[in-house]
């Protein structure tokens, strides 16, 4: 027997689902936007669907309706499309990213060592941590470096390229954004690697 609280809780649990519904969705095309083909193997998803937040009968509640958007549809069409979405998402990006320069372009911060501008990433040194000046300008180079969009294919680029590795940390920060708790295991970094183009050396560290 479930309590009064217990009941009324499970009451609302449909109506909170059907709430986060367009939330799920819009973060799943994201994240296959992110990938290189934009598909993922389903057991990919089944490994980090909880921090996500998707539901765990997502397979049975949320994938159906996600298809019944696509009836009618061939795959190739459906690739076209989230290629469209992913060109769109990418100027999104870029345009967010110019905006949020704190109205101080390739500026630096000497509080915290970090820079401002559209390509620059926010960084946090551990405690004592003391770079030298020598560190801090091949930083500071690296974070006005431009970087392609993480929602461009990637295998428009040489994994050489240092703007193709600087996009890497573009994925990361973008993949973890669409996380409950803003992080992820090695272990669920390593399943969807290939699809993301991310180097190997990253998910063995």
């Amino acid at each position: 027997m479930l309590s009064e609280k217990e009941e009324k809780i499970a009451a609302q649990e449909g109506e909170v689902n059907e709430l986060m519904e367009p939330i799920w969705v819009k973060n799943l095309r994201k994240l296959l936007m992110l990938s290189a083909e934009c598909r993922l193997p389903l057991e990919t998803i089944d490994f980090v669907h909880a921090e996500l937040g998707l539901p765990s009968d997502y397979k049975e509640s949320l994938i159906p309706k996600f298809l019944d958007f696509c009836m009618g549809l061939n795959w190739e069409f459906w690739i076209r499309r989230l290629r469209l979405l992913q060109s769109a998402r990418e100027e999104r990006y870029m345009k967010e990213r110019t905006l949020d320069t704190s109205g101080n372009v390739n500026g630096h911060n000497s509080k915290d060592e970090n820079f401002s501008g559209p390509f620059a990433f926010h960084l946090k040194f551990p405690a004592g941590f003391r770079p030298n000046m020598s560190y801090l300008q091949e930083l500071e180079k690296w974070q006005k470096m431009e970087f392609p969009s993480p929602y461009l294919n990637a295998k428009r680029f040489e994994v050489s390229d240092p703007k193709a590795r600087k996009r890497v940390v573009g994925v990361l920060h973008e993949l973890l954004s669409l996380t409950k708790e803003k992080r992820l295991t090695s272990a669920q970094l390593d399943v969807s690697h290939s699809e993301l183009r991310l180097p190997a050396r990253l998910c063995c560290a």
